[in-house]
């Protein structure tokens, strides 16, 4: 703490400022003597300079004198020196000293006041020039001047801020912050991946807006509920069964920024006029081009989001899964309270918000994108056998998916009629489906991370047996335990999602598009497994079917045995079978 004093006003005053690097922070202390202008007790008074976090001890008839002063303040922040003032400094800085020494029961000694025109009286104030240094009501910037300068949220006044708090220290953690949030990108700018998966999330909150928001339109039109399960079906033939089509065609594309954002709208303005469609032809027209372009964006966005991070693809696709997966389950919540607010006029509302997403997605990706010929190299955890890899081991990863995402979808369909059939309130089934749906998320995230640290096959494989165990614990068990299996099976099966694109595109080389449009066709497929298990629980109960269903993740952990052989041959276990590139076996 400093306390110092102006040596070149008549009357004098305390200027109390936060010392230790503390730049302009004021604190209260207890009250001294004016060195300058008296005894304790005098006639003055405390006043707080405007923007300046300091305290002014001003005897009456000084404050002219003293507003004449330009405040300044170190480069390092622990000092206040007014022009002309360094002999006055001084002499109140020795005084600061004795006061300190002394014991605390006895009165400092009180020395008399300079009066005007003694001897010792300080010369004249010098006129007003600019400030040399740093103004104590201003913050320095948080960086150097050729690294990133400070939002300007946090170039507020010194006043502002609470008392005691160490501003270098807060400025030098804001700078890391910021350099922190900045993805180190090798062969793009930082921001490509988030506008990748700004545009998955926005084309799949359009896809997941259709679903709730449908039956408002089909009723103000007088269709009944068969035509309105033909639009959906005809959402989801289109969404699926055009995706590898589409992906060969992306593969070939140069520019995938612009034909991101160009995918990005496309699918929101066909999307939003299923609310103006007229009759039942408009509708299905709409509907199946805005499903177009959403097919459109999947295998491109997923072949872009590997080429920006090649060194590490799990965890660039778990990023852009996870962020499709939410906006899925946030479009509800959105499209019901407007459609209902606004009618069919709510729908318009996805026309502006996907033009202000494609804007932003061709302004952070642009051309950083590498070309479809780049030639990256497979991951060093789970190395390729090239006379092994190609369709065939690319069919049986689809089997695998299929069955998978079967299990999936038959739980995210049926959950919470399960449940209310079970004796569960419908409000906590409501509530156990969405959190279902959000460790799915969750699993999504990890899954990536696991599969670039242990390899992509032993993720597949053991996600699977824990997805099984999990929901057998559900289904028999039931209670806390049976909550605890559902939510770990939600992540267990959607880890498999991020490495089942990677060894997709892997199987595949400089086909890294059609691989995932591959993958996005039997993902749409398995809602002919849906169908079945709502068949079998017609025949007999709705937690049998469920039962029956979950049987169907056997085969498909047995598939990815086989398909451990395949790939990496002379392997026969789930771990990796072989040392990443670079280094030889002993």
């Amino acid at each position: 703490m400093a306390r110092v004093g102006v040596g070149n006003c008549q009357a004098g005053g305390d200027i109390h400022v936060g010392g230790g690097g503390t730049r302009g922070s004021a604190q209260r202390l207890p009250p001294r003597g004016n060195r300058l202008a008296g005894p304790r007790g005098d006639q003055g008074e405390d006043r707080r300079k405007p923007g300046v976090g300091v305290r002014l001890r001003v005897a009456p008839g000084s404050r002219d004198e003293c507003d004449r002063l330009p405040p300044r303040v170190g480069a390092s922040g622990d000092s206040f020196k007014p022009a002309g003032c360094r002999s006055g400094l001084s002499r109140v800085r020795r005084a600061h000293r004795r006061d300190s020494a002394q014991p605390s029961g006895r009165d400092p000694v009180k020395k008399p006041a300079l009066q005007p025109g003694s001897a010792r009286s300080p010369a004249p104030p010098p006129t007003r020039s600019a400030p040399t240094r740093a103004s104590a009501h201003q913050l320095p910037p948080l960086a150097s001047p050729a690294g990133p300068r400070a939002p300007w949220l946090v170039q507020l006044p010194a006043a502002w801020y609470p008392v005691g708090v160490h501003t270098k220290l807060s400025c030098t953690f804001l700078s890391r912050a910021q350099r922190a949030f900045r993805p180190s990108l090798s062969s793009s700018r930082p921001g490509a991946l988030f506008g990748v998966t700004l545009g998955h999330f926005m084309v799949d909150f359009c896809m997941g807006w259709i679903a709730p928001a449908l039956p408002f339109v089909t009723r103000g039109l007088g269709l009944g509920l068969a035509q309105a399960g033909v639009i959906a079906g005809l959402v989801s033939v289109v969404a699926s069964f055009t995706q590898p089509a589409l992906g060969w065609v992306g593969d070939r594309l140069v520019s995938s920024g612009s034909w991101l954002a160009v995918s990005v709208i496309w699918t929101a303005a066909f999307t939003a006029g299923l609310g103006l469609a007229a009759d039942f032809p408009a509708l299905a027209l709409a509907a199946a081009l805005g499903a177009l372009g959403s097919a459109f964006f999947h295998p491109l966005g997923s072949a872009s989001t590997v080429r920006l991070y090649p060194e590490h693809k799990g965890k660039a696709l778990s990023l852009y899964s996870a962020s499709g997966s939410l906006g899925f389950a946030l479009a509800p919540l959105a499209a019901v309270p407007l459609v209902m607010a606004g009618g069919r006029i709510g729908w318009l509302a996805l026309a502006p918000v996907g033009l202000l997403g494609a804007v932003g997605i061709r302004r952070l990706v642009g051309r950083s994108v590498p070309s479809p010929d780049s030639g990256l190299p497979p991951s060093a955890a789970h190395p390729l056998a090239p006379a092994r890899t190609g369709y065939r081991c690319l069919g049986l990863l689809q089997m695998t998916v299929a069955l998978r995402s079967w299990v999936l979808g038959a739980f995210a369909t049926y959950l919470a009629w399960h449940l209310v059939e079970s004796g569960t309130p419908p409000a906590l089934a409501a509530a156990l489906l969405s959190v279902f749906l959000l460790a799915g998320v969750g699993g999504a995230l990890a899954g990536g991370a696991l599969a670039d640290r242990h390899g992509v096959l032993p993720v597949l494989w053991w996600s699977g047996v824990v997805a099984t165990v999990a929901l057998g614990a559900f289904l028999m068990l039931g209670g806390p335990v049976g909550v605890a299996g559902l939510l770990l099976a939600g992540a267990a099966l959607q880890a498999a999602f991020p490495g089942s694109l990677v060894l997709a595109q892997e199987l595949l080389p400089g086909r890294a598009a059609l691989a995932s449009g591959m993958i996005g066709l039997t993902g749409g497929l398995s809602g002919l497994g849906v169908a079945f298990t709502g068949w079998l629980a017609d025949l007999w109960t709705m937690g049998t079917a469920l039962t029956a269903t979950t049987l169907a993740l056997i085969p498909a952990i047995l598939l990815i045995s086989v398909l451990q052989r395949e790939v990496i041959p002379g392997s026969s276990s789930p771990e990796p079978a072989r040392e990443p590139a670079g280094k030889e076996a002993p």
